[in-house]
């Protein structure tokens, strides 16, 4: 959501200062951004052109980073925000010592537990604080490692890629229950993590469950999976409401108990359903609101149609002039009148962002200044809202 508004900030700069920031990852800490660039060069152009025409706008401190997609790590994913409870403190404090002393402590790594519950998260704080400690790191899910080899085998490179793999000094493979018959990607597995263990270099693995209850994996890659530490992650109640007072604030909205009460209502221990339901709360609010919200806009909807004298079709798709007047006027009276969500109306109108909905507003309030007829049409609208 945030890169979203970012996004409609730097619109007014241009398309190419637009689509050069798509290229952007964004994590937002507290009172301050990092923007992670892809390259060297678009770090560059962000410190000469980007952060000056951020700053003063987007209140918060703006750092810079530069991003280095051949690790394939999420630098949004770090122990600085992982949410520590009872059921994943020790998981979290196993991850802290072996991103502390690599292919030393507990390798390999064996991590498990349900969807949600923060694997993939520490798996990349894992990656991220070796990589900044200068260590040759890769993260990568099973079924990439499945397409890896398979792509390799099919063109006979497959002993380049065996030495790729190798090279690395953290290797941190995600949904290890997906090698479940891939007998040639658990060979290959198997021979690597030798060659790794025997390197004294880290293996970290994760899984939706333990080793043992690995469905159609061979016995002695289950066995190696063992043969350094198996942790279980899990979440509970107290901790999930932390999640949430973390990341609503990291979306700059206010953590209330009404509030964290409704998404945790909402929510079973998951923290990828946490932040599925703070985007539908971002776009919808509270489900009550949503009604009420639902019900203006038909009504304003209703009402602009009989007016202009138009179809509803008409009223969404039309570029004719008259068309277009009466859907500024819609999105005008939903927003300035009734105060319904940009988003909501944004979806309503069938529009990708809500910057077409500011657009329009911005449009009629400058139309009603110098043409009294409108101004005149607007109030009388108005009148007719309930």
């Amino acid at each position: 959501m945030l890169k979203r508004s970012l996004v409609s900030l730097l619109e007014e700069l241009g398309d190419y200062a637009v689509k050069v920031f798509s290229e952007f990852e964004v994590l937002e800490e507290g009172d301050s951004l990092t923007l992670f660039a892809p390259n060297e060069e678009l770090l560059d152009w962000a410190k000469d052109f980007l952060i000056p025409r951020l700053r003063g706008k987007v209140g918060r401190r703006v750092r810079l980073k530069l991003f280095d997609r051949s690790t394939n790590l999420n630098p949004k994913y770090t122990f600085e925000n992982f949410v520590v409870g009872k059921r994943n403190e020790v998981a979290y404090k196993v991850c802290l010592e072996v991103s502390s002393a690599p292919g030393y402590s507990f390798n390999p790594l064996f991590l498990y537990g349900k969807v949600g519950v923060g694997k993939t998260h520490l798996l990349n704080a894992i990656g991220n604080e070796c990589y900044s400690r200068g260590y040759k790191v890769l993260y990568l899910q099973v079924e990439d490692l499945y397409l890896k080899i398979y792509r390799f085998i099919k063109e006979g490179k497959l002993e380049r890629l065996r030495e790729t793999l190798k090279s690395y000094e953290v290797l941190l493979i995600d949904d290890v229950q997906f090698l479940s018959g891939k007998e040639r990607t658990q060979v290959e597995l198997f021979n690597l993590m030798n060659y790794m263990f025997l390197r004294n270099r880290q293996m970290v693995l994760a899984s939706d469950r333990e080793p043992k209850k690995l469905l159609y994996v061979s016995e002695r890659l289950i066995s190696r999976f063992e043969q350094g530490l198996v942790v279980e992650l899990g979440l509970d109640e107290e901790t999930k409401r932390k999640i949430i007072e973390r990341k609503l604030k990291e979306r700059g909205l206010k953590p209330t108990k009404e509030l964290i009460d409704y998404l945790s209502e909402r929510t079973s221990l998951n923290a990828r359903e946490v932040e599925g339901a703070i985007n539908r709360y971002l776009i919808y609010g509270f489900e009550e609101e949503r009604e009420e919200e639902s019900k203006g806009l038909e009504e304003v909807i209703g009402l602009v149609l009989r007016h202009f004298n138009l179809s509803e079709r008409e009223l969404m798709e039309g570029r004719d002039r008259r068309s277009v007047l009466a859907r500024q006027v819609a999105m005008y009276l939903s927003v300035k009148v009734l105060g319904i969500r940009l988003w909501e109306v944004a979806i309503r109108f069938k529009r990708r962002n809500h910057s077409i909905v500011i657009y329009s507003v911005k449009k009629v309030e400058e139309l009603i200044k110098r043409d009294r007829r409108l101004k005149n049409l607007i109030e009388h609208l108005k009148g007719k809202l309930k």
